[in-house]
């Protein structure tokens, strides 16, 4: 069951249309934070464009680090499936997974909830 979830999800990932899913995700990101940028400029400016410093750029980066998660995923699955790993470290890595691919943030950072899932 993990693995036929895991793949439901990271095919949804991979497939992830990045430019469509900006409105809703920059929505959500300003409904969860609305003062985000505010407090990245007084904190951390040096590490973004001003481009990156709107709420689209900062949207469109987000979704790009999220799209990526499928290559996490699908190595942290293959050490799951691998024999001669340590056991316990594969257990760790089940429930890292099974957190992973549940459809709700059951400890939202920040109080935001930016599950995959949640994804169109």
């Amino acid at each position: 069951m993990l693995f036929q979830l895991l793949d439901q999800l990271t095919m949804r990932l991979f497939f992830l249309d990045i430019d469509k899913e900006i409105p809703a995700f920059k929505q959500e990101l300003l409904r969860a934070n609305p003062n985000v940028i505010k407090e990245i400029r007084s904190k951390n400016p040096q590490f973004f464009t001003e481009q990156e410093l709107t709420p689209e750029g900062l949207a469109k980066g987000y979704l790009a680090l999220i799209k990526m998660y499928h290559i996490f995923a699908k190595a942290l699955a293959e050490k799951i499936k691998d024999q001669k790993a340590d056991p316990a470290l594969r257990c760790a890595l089940a429930g890292a997974l099974a957190y992973f691919v549940q459809p709700k943030d059951i400890i939202p950072v920040g109080g935001h909830d930016y599950s995959p899932l949640k994804l169109n």
